[in-house]
């Protein structure tokens, strides 16, 4: 298990679907960050290029913005691939999955860090159960919002190519989120982008919007553009409208939690999903 300095994720539980007002914070909510920066050195799973923890300024105002939210931001050396990996079983999903007390604690998910579709790669190795993981397959280690902790209700996906839309139905349409977020295509950000698309969402802009408009620019002069994309999931095609239409993050995203989901090694029951994205035809890689 992780190191005992880690603290609980605290996480609200909702009864019922209840309108909120403008500017009215919902009840306590949490987030669980895995970060990634030092790829350059090889620590055991190979090599790429470092990044920036574009993800600290998102942990710090979700922090201190008043409305109630509390949470963990785990950075390198502390982020662990098995925090991704379903907890319930060993076989299929990995041994030794942590989820049910880390990433699946939390009502938004974040991994950040290089990534391709349905691949998240972790910039150092953990070894749990007797398993050493550098990386996490989404649709085969991954059950985020059902099975063992069922509490994800947004996934966001802060890397390249992590949600082409090619790989949706293998990937992040096997976990039960209400909404992901994530790339087309190669991309690159500012540190405060992803901050930015959650502070925006405060009075009831939606995910939708937020995001694409938020995360669509790159830094500096003639760097292209990135291609983000919401996926939105229903039990039926209006649940999954609205959710599209109305879900925002810091306002109404609870408004819209998604049907109980399958139980350890269970299929998934019928669904609908939406994605609203802007193309810009980069390229994976």
């Amino acid at each position: 298990m992780k190191r005992t300095h880690r603290i609980p994720i605290l996480v609200g539980v909702f009864a019922a679907l209840i309108a909120i007002p403008a500017g009215v914070a919902n009840a306590t909510y949490s987030y669980y960050i895995d970060g990634n920066t030092s790829y350059s050195t090889n620590h055991g799973c190979g090599t790429n290029n470092d990044l920036d923890d574009d993800t600290a300024s998102l942990a710090s105002y979700l922090w201190n913005n008043g409305n109630g939210w509390t949470g963990n931001h785990w950075l390198d050396t502390n982020a662990w691939p098995q925090d991704f990996v379903e907890a319930c079983a060993s076989t299929p999903f990995g041994a030794g999955g942590l989820d049910s007390s880390f990433a699946d604690s939390a009502f938004l998910s974040v991994f950040s860090g290089h990534m391709n579709s349905g691949q998240m790669f972790y910039a150092y190795p953990h070894t749990e159960s007797g398993v050493a993981m550098c990386s996490v397959t989404v649709g085969t280690n991954s059950r985020l919002g059902s099975m063992a902790g069922a509490q994800s209700n947004m996934m966001i996906y802060y890397g390249c190519c992590s949600l082409a839309i090619s790989g949706l139905v293998n990937n992040a349409n096997v976990q039960w989120n209400t909404q992901a977020a994530g790339f087309l295509d190669d991309e690159s950000d500012g540190v405060d982008d992803i901050k930015n698309f959650a502070a925006g969402t405060v009075y009831g802009s939606p995910n939708i919007t937020q995001w694409t408009e938020d995360l669509e620019d790159r830094p500096w002069w003639f760097t292209g553009d990135n291609s983000p994309i919401v996926v939105s999931y229903g039990a039926d095609q209006t649940t999954a409208q609205n959710v599209e239409t109305y879900a925002a993050l810091l306002h109404t995203q609870a408004l819209y939690p998604r049907a109980t989901g399958p139980s350890c090694q269970q299929g998934q029951p019928y669904f609908w999903y939406n994605y609203y994205y802007i193309d810009h035809h980069n390229v994976c890689g």
